[in-house]
């Protein structure tokens, strides 16, 4: 079996786990903004030199001057101060499941768990239809949730959402996940499929996990 790989927009290990590197990256969120006020305020000096040019005055060689350590600064600034993120990885071989959190910029926020074939106990799909279409002639953007019932040890049900799109891509989940549910079979492991409510964003489907475990 070919080594599938995807790429996912949220991973759940663990609801409390959810919830601190949630925190951690909404208060590394600051510096960011910072960045887009500074952005903001480069594009008011470039238009007020291409004014001073324009209407040729008196002082519109040393704003010309004075824009190009100004543009030095920010391109620095751009390269030095890169915005914290994080990236969900899933790979699909023989063996199992490899799950990765990946964070830049977010110490303590990574992970990456293995799962072994034998460790899968019962697998959900659960689709959620969309109703946006990215592309002319494409089909209705919508979202794959895959629930992992495992016996890995304080892991005992891991949470994956991603889209669901109709051709094979790293961004869509569904190749992966029909080739997960085939080897489940195969095993012997339970598999589900069901339909969730239409129309969801990433952030409403992982509300709902919250709600559902209370």
């Amino acid at each position: 079996m070919v080594q599938l790989k995807a790429r996912a927009e949220w991973i759940s290990f663990e609801l409390a786990d959810d919830a601190r590197v949630d925190a951690v990256w909404r208060a590394r969120l600051a510096p960011v903004r910072s960045r887009v006020l500074l952005s903001g305020g480069l594009v008011l000096i470039l238009l007020m030199v291409v004014q001073a040019v324009w209407r040729d005055v008196s002082y519109a060689g040393t704003a010309v001057l004075l824009c190009v350590p100004v543009m030095a600064a920010w391109i620095v600034l751009l390269f030095a101060w890169p915005a914290p993120g994080l990236a969900f990885h899933v790979a699909l071989d023989r063996r199992g499941l490899l799950l990765q959190r990946q964070a830049r910029r977010l110490p303590g926020c990574g992970r990456s768990v293995r799962i072994e074939a034998s460790e899968l106990l019962r697998l959900e799909l659960i689709r959620h239809p969309g109703a946006q279409r990215v592309y002319k002639g494409s089909g209705p953007l919508a979202r794959l949730e895959l629930r992992l019932v495992t016996s890995v040890p304080g892991l005992p049900l891991i949470r994956v959402v991603g889209m669901d799109l109709q051709w094979a891509q790293r961004w869509s989940l569904q190749q992966l996940a029909q080739a997960l549910a085939a080897q489940c079979a195969q095993a012997g492991v339970p598999v589900e499929h069901r339909y969730g409510a239409p129309d969801q964003r990433p952030e409403q489907i992982r509300a709902a996990w919250l709600v559902n475990s209370k």
